[in-house]
């Protein structure tokens, strides 16, 4: 995708300073320009829209109708890499706040702290145009890992007219298996009829995979790293993640988590890669948005849960990698208790003994985590424990691992709003707080400091270090808004 001439964006919100600048160049993910796709079997073409050009801003990283050229932001992550620089991202959401149909990731990365920031969209398909449509794919809840300045990102992905549930009015996705035995993708010639044919998706030659059947004859067609359909005369055709009813050759209908890497600091990722580990029988095995983690003895690990929406469950577990990205393993899933029903969007940091603690969204308004220890080569979990401290635990927390004056530290950042409904306490995503637990040798946690943030919106949050010392925190102020603030060490532990 080219990105749209240079210029100046004019900025609408008036608490962001200016833009610096308009439009800078970033690595394509594919040389698609937008228009109209003409999809074989189609009645009618599918509109395409252009890859939103990159911009440069003050103070904020995601700002409205100009980052991304989206009105609308959810789901915010953050890290930190070895050279100081910030990496962020979230949901570009465009006219909508709901989740799926068209979402975007844009990624926004800062020098100095965070005064300024170059912002571009990095996960960009187009199909229907640049906005909320029920037949368009999505890109949904990005997580961030930083080591040394390598960056990996994990979103959950859904093809053409898929999500979740169907409260939003766009159609589940259903619970099939979306590889073959052999770890090729499933492939259709009838939209979903059959899966038939397929497509080895992890080795590309000269960046193109052939679509072949099930007896290995070649049909003609073939795909490149990013999933866009060619036929013989290398023809563009569009994407096989397009919606199916459009498409010559498409996929399962349910989800997959797509994993990037960035080698340039997060300037630019690669061609993605589709991490097969959702089960069979799984409709959504999706991420834990927010930020992952290098364990101490090199280990990439990104929060992940399974979610059976017609069942009313929900089951937090992680992914992880040995071998810097190459291949992925998935734990266990955290197993719910009297306290607690459900675990499902977590976030993962290393104690000093390397056990991981995780802290996992549930219904008991209360801060609940479990303990993973390495055990030969599987991660075992703990019982899960129910902290006394009371949170609006309905929505997704941010935990980072810290230290000061000798001593390690977790905070935690979540609503904490509460309201009366019919005489009854109802915990609300409002009330913003970083809660400062000093961690001993044993892992035991004392609460020692709470910091109010604010005392109105307050939804999804990520924090990191700075290497200046300093705390950032993204959070969820608004409907479709991010904010970005910094803390001095003191002001929180």
């Amino acid at each position: 995708m080219r990105p749209k001439g240079a210029g100046v964006v004019v900025m609408t919100k008036a608490k962001i300073k200016k833009v610096i600048s308009g439009a800078v160049a970033v690595a394509a993910a594919a040389a698609i320009i937008g228009g109209s796709i003409a999809a074989v079997n189609a009645r009618k073409p599918i509109s395409v829209a252009e890859r939103p050009a990159a911009v440069k801003t003050s103070d904020q990283p995601f700002v409205t109708e100009v980052t991304g050229e989206s009105k609308n932001f959810r789901i915010p992550a953050m890290i930190t890499l070895e050279s100081g620089r910030i990496v962020a991202s979230a949901d570009a959401r465009y006219d909508t706040t709901l989740d799926g149909g068209g979402l975007d990731t844009v990624v926004a990365y800062s020098d100095d702290s965070g005064a300024t920031w170059t912002s571009y969209t990095a996960n960009h398909l187009g199909d229907n145009g640049n906005k909320f449509s029920k037949k368009s794919s999505a890109f949904i809840d990005s997580e961030l890992i930083a080591n040394g300045n390598n960056v990996w990102m994990m979103t959950t992905f859904y093809p053409g007219g898929r999500n979740l549930a169907s409260w939003t009015g766009i159609k589940a996705a259903v619970a099939e298996p979306a590889f073959n035995e052999d770890g090729s993708l499933k492939i259709s010639d009838n939209h979903g009829k059959s899966y038939d044919y397929k497509a080895d998706i992890n080795h590309f030659e000269n960046g193109y995979s052939q679509i072949t059947d099930g007896n290995g004859k070649d049909s003609g067609y073939k795909i490149d790293e990013y999933y866009y359909l060619y036929d013989a005369n290398n023809n563009l055709l569009g994407n096989i993640f397009y919606i199916k009813s459009k498409m010559k050759f498409s996929v399962v209908p349910t989800t997959y988590l797509y994993m990037t890497k960035s080698e340039n600091g997060g300037e630019s990722f690669g061609a993605p890669k589709l991490i097969n580990l959702k089960k069979a029988d799984e409709a959504f095995y999706g991420v834990g948005p927010g930020r992952g983690i290098c364990t101490s003895n090199g280990t990439l690990i990104f929060s992940a849960y399974v979610c059976d929406v017609k069942a009313g469950t929900q089951q937090a577990s992680f992914i992880y990698s040995t071998d810097g990205g190459s291949t992925w393993q998935r734990s266990r899933d955290i197993e719910s208790n009297d306290t607690f029903e459900y675990s499902s969007e977590s976030q993962i940091v290393e104690l000093s003994n390397g056990d991981l603690r995780c802290f996992f969204r549930n219904n008991s308004n209360r801060i609940c985590y479990a303990d993973a220890k390495l055990t030969g080569t599987e991660y075992i979990w703990s019982d899960p424990v129910v902290t006394e401290t009371e949170i609006s635990s309905a929505c997704m927390l941010s935990a980072i691992q810290c230290t000061k004056g000798g001593k390690d530290y977790i905070l935690i950042s979540c609503p904490t709003g509460t309201s009366k409904k019919k005489g009854k306490t109802v915990h609300e995503r409002s009330c913003g707080k970083i809660f400062a637990f000093e961690v001993d040798g044993a892992g035991n946690m004392t609460l020692t400091k709470t910091t109010d943030i604010n005392d109105s919106a307050f939804m999804y949050s990520c924090m990191t270090c700075l290497n200046n010392g300093r705390i950032a925190l993204l959070y969820e102020s608004a409907e479709g808004e991010i904010t970005y603030t910094v803390y001095a060490p003191g002001e929180l532990i």
